[in-house]
Parts: structure tokens; sequence; C-alpha cells
């Protein structure tokens, strides 16, 4: 065979040619990495399994598990990848009963809420430190069936320990809350507000976002840490606004659904400009769209979408509004299925879970969405110690009962 002057044959210098075009192709190889975990004792039937909710600093995941028998039970996953399943002891064990683990602080302390035998919630907080359980309940929550208190949010509880959510009191209406570091809680209604209240996220100095709902469509808030609030909707929102998640700078994301009943992504920075989004493919119809779940202090956005054969696919957003979709191998690619992300931390890792082709859900962790890096140091927190807004606030409108509210309720799995 004939040889260049270097030594090289002519099929060595094609297969070269080819390497170099293949380079420059993909420049960097793909850094996307998948791990995929199902929490001990989840069900494998359809609707049951691992549903991750909340991924802290140092890549612990917390979320809930429906079993076979469809109880819930909360769950830890360590940055290990060992998982822990727990239940509060006054939690009920028949179907739709049990435990959920919503939030994890970067600490490690673990809020949600549990219903308990007769169908009543009750929110509660896990110690890290030896995995104790802390019942709580605001003062004028409502102990019948679908009553309670709800911690409800992948962004409920701040690092010293701040916790906010809502409670539904006797006459089934909506109000929300903050739970201090101590123990004590205020709660509080959205003066001049629509009057159903729900407290969404809190971040480290303590400022609130949640929603405030009519029967005809929910407006965002801002609450301050001495109870102060600022109330906005997304232009062309007809059916509502919805916030989820507020960082430590005070960037707001959330949803909000248009007058077709589709969902998108909006962003509000902290004076009050807000840019809405949507990924390409992204469903048009009642019911399809955009969910924007939870913000990084990098302003990277974690989400969902869900197209129009009702396919849900995961984004992430970067802070220059380039948005990355992405699906997990093994999702499903039904009606229903897919790929369903929830939190994201300060590294840029996120966690939520798929649904495969028999309906079962699992758990995933997805790494390597973006370049961030994290110091490692926490935001000062004493704004949040010691809360001493004024209950219901001045000119609080009467509350909305929530079985009157027809706005679309965007909330996480339970």
């Amino acid at each position: 065979m004939k040889r260049f002057q270097s030594g090289m044959t002519v099929s060595a210098v094609i297969l070269a040619l080819a390497c170099l075009a293949t380079a420059a192709d993909n420049p960097t190889p793909n850094k996307h990495k998948f791990i995929k975990f199902n929490a001990p004792g989840a069900g494998k039937g359809s609707s049951q399994g691992t549903i991750p909710i909340s991924i802290n600093t140092a890549g612990n995941i917390t979320g809930l598990t429906r079993d076979e028998n469809f109880v819930r039970h909360g769950f830890l996953r360590d940055e290990n990848g060992k998982i822990k399943v727990f239940d509060d002891a006054d939690a009920g064990t028949g179907n739709g009963q049990g435990t959920r683990g919503y939030s994890i602080n970067p600490k490690g302390w673990i809020t949600g809420f549990y219903t308990d035998s007769n169908g009543a919630d009750h929110g509660f907080v896990r110690n890290p430190d030896d995995g104790s359980i802390t019942n709580f309940d605001a003062p004028d929550a409502g102990t019948g069936a679908g009553q309670g208190t709800f911690v409800w949010g992948n962004d409920n509880i701040n690092p010293s320990r701040a916790i906010t959510g809502f409670y539904i009191d006797s006459n089934n209406a909506d109000h929300g809350f903050v739970r201090d570091p101590h123990g004590s809680i205020t709660e509080f209604d959205a003066p001049g507000g629509a009057g159903g209240t729900s407290g969404w996220g809190i971040n480290p100095v303590g400022e609130i976002t949640g929603r405030d709902c009519s029967s005809t469509e929910c407006y965002g808030f801002l609450r301050s840490p001495t109870g102060h609030f600022i109330k906005f909707g997304v232009p062309g929102a007809l059916n509502g606004t919805y916030p989820e998640c507020i960082n430590s700078k005070g960037w707001v994301t959330g949803t909000w659904t248009d007058a077709s009943g589709a969902d998108h992504g909006f962003v509000r920075d902290p004076q009050g400009k807000i840019t809405k989004f949507d990924p390409r493919g992204s469903g048009t119809g009642d019911g399809q769209g955009t969910i924007a779940w939870s913000i990084n202090d990098a302003n990277v956005i974690s989400g969902q979408y869900i197209d129009s054969t009702g396919l849900y696919h995961g984004f992430v957003r970067a802070a220059d509004g380039k948005i990355t979709p992405y699906e997990v191998p093994g999702a499903g690619t039904g009606d229903g299925q897919g790929t369903i992300p929830y939190g994201i931390n300060d590294k840029g890792n996120i966690t939520g879970y798929y649904i495969d082709t028999s309906g079962v859900l699992h758990g995933f962790l997805a790494e390597g969405f973006s370049d961030l890096e994290y110091s490692g140091m926490l935001p000062d927190v004493s704004g949040t110690l010691d809360d001493e807004g004024q209950i219901n606030g001045p000119d609080a409108t009467t509350a909305v009962p929530m079985e009157t509210i027809r706005a679309r309720r965007l909330t996480l799995p339970e």
C-alpha cells in the first residue's frame, strides 16, 4: 500500500480526517450525566414509585414515594446515593395518607406535610442530626379531612429553618403562614388581594413568594420579613400568575396561564421586571405548555414543558435566557409520560422523576447542565429570625373557600 512521507497509510489519513471532522462537530464532550434511583419500598405499579422534589447545595435530595398501596413515605438521598426512607409517627397508613418530604435546606433540614388517619394534614420538620421529626400546625388550621397545614413546595425552608406554606381552615379557606426557626407561627392573607393566600417559597433573608387566588384567577405576591406585601401579575395572564420559587437575590420564577389554558414560564427580577419564556416545542392547548419550578442563586431555572401530544420534557434555562431541553433515558414517550424535573441547586444539579412506558415513577439526578461554581458560603440569614409581621396585614380581604377556587392550582405531586 502506498505510504505518505510521514509514514501514514492512506487508510490512516482518512481515519484521522474523520476524527478531526467529528471533533469539529463536537468541540466538547457531552458532560450531561443522569443518575437514576428508586427509594426502597416504592411501588412498581402505574402512578407508583419515587418522586424527588428538592436538592440542596451538598447534593442531598428529599421527596416522597407511593408504595404498592399508594401510601406516601418521605425519603432522603444523601450525596453518596444512600437512601433513607422516613415516616412521621402520626401519619396515616391508608391510600393517599402518609408522609411527604418536599424541601431541604443547605444544612439538611427537611420539611413537608403528612396526612393522618382521619385525612387531616399537618406540617413537620426533620432534624438531619438524629432524624427526629417535629410536627406543627398553624393555629387556625382546620382538623377535618382535606384541611390542615401544608408545606408543599421545593423552596419552603431557608438556611435558618424559617418555613412557609399555607393552611386550610375549618371553612375550607386558604391562608398563608410563616414559621420562624424557634417554632412561632405567623398567619397571613395578602391585603387587598383575591382572598385565597398560600406561601410557596422563602429565601435566606425571609422574603416569601406565593399566590392569592379568587374564584377566577390568581395573582403573585412578595411578602417582606416584616409583613409588607407587593402584588404582581404577568401581563397577558388571564387565568393566573403562579410563583413557585425565590432565590437569595429576590428573583422569582413560576408559571402563568393564558386564555387558552396553556401554561408559560416567567422570571421576575428584584425591580419588578417580568420576562416570559417557553422552550421550543411547548404545547399551546389547555393543560399544555411550560411550568417553571425552581431558580438557583445564579438565576438558572429548572422546569418542564408539555408538548401537543401530552409528553413531558425537562428543560434548564440559563441566566442569559438560553433554554436546553432534555430527556432522561428510559422515560416513556406517550401521553402523560416523560421527564419531570423539579429542584435545582447552586451547582446546577437537578432532581425530579421520569415516567416510564408502564406509568411507573423513577427518580433521577441530572448533572453537567451548567458550568456553575459554588463557593460553599451561606448567605447572611439574620433577617429571617423572629418575623413579627402583622397577622393578616392591613385591609385583608375575606378568604375564599378552597372548593370555590376554579383557577388552575399548579402544585407539586403528592
